[in-house]
């Protein structure tokens, strides 16, 4: 696709160094496999960032004191603006906006 004209690239093959529960979001000329894990409380996750080709780009401990309606273990979305400083979790319509923190 051309990402010059603002088209997100297509869900590509998942490269056999991407864990096999890694969710893609896709960007304007790029884009990432997430994996989201729960940590000891509803607002708190784990997260790593890998490349389409397998390579893990970042990981690390988010927080979203807003999150206590959120429930892995139901469908969700990694949306933009996902980063390796902050991510968006979207389920049922509601954006939770996790930041990195220090354990």
């Amino acid at each position: 696709m051309n990402a010059a004209l603002g088209q997100t690239l297509a869900l590509p093959d998942k490269h056999p160094g991407v864990p096999e529960n890694a969710r893609w979001l896709a960007g304007e000329g790029a884009g990432s496999w997430f994996i989201i894990s729960p940590l000891s409380s509803k607002y708190r996750i784990a997260a790593e960032r890998w490349s389409p080709s397998g390579q893990l780009e970042c990981h690390g401990h988010f927080t979203c004191p807003e999150a206590k309606s959120l429930d892995l273990d139901l469908e969700y979305q990694v949306v933009h603006l996902s980063h390796c400083s902050q991510l968006c979790i979207e389920q049922n319509r509601v954006v939770f906006l996790f930041r990195r923190t220090e354990l």
